[in-house]
């Protein structure tokens, strides 16, 4: 069984291109979300991003304003 994945801040999470105004993005939570995800959530500190992982690159933030999944930047 696996618990939720929530993405490092390693890096600056960028801004949601269809929000322009909203703050940086927030970490996304990946995976069954704890009821701590759910009350941070609420909170707009993180997004939940669904139970099930796709293929293909992982997103590591999202918008706290629109829920779009967030990719940094190509090097």
């Amino acid at each position: 069984m696996c618990g939720p994945t929530i993405a490092t801040m390693s890096r600056r999470a960028p801004r949601c291109p269809a929000c322009p105004d909203s703050p940086r993005g927030v970490p996304l939570v990946i995976g069954l979300p704890s009821p701590e995800d759910f009350a941070a959530a609420d909170r707009g500190e993180v997004v939940l991003g669904g139970c099930v992982r796709m293929p293909g690159p992982e997103a590591e933030w999202a918008c706290p304003a629109c829920g779009r999944e967030l990719f940094p930047a190509p090097a």
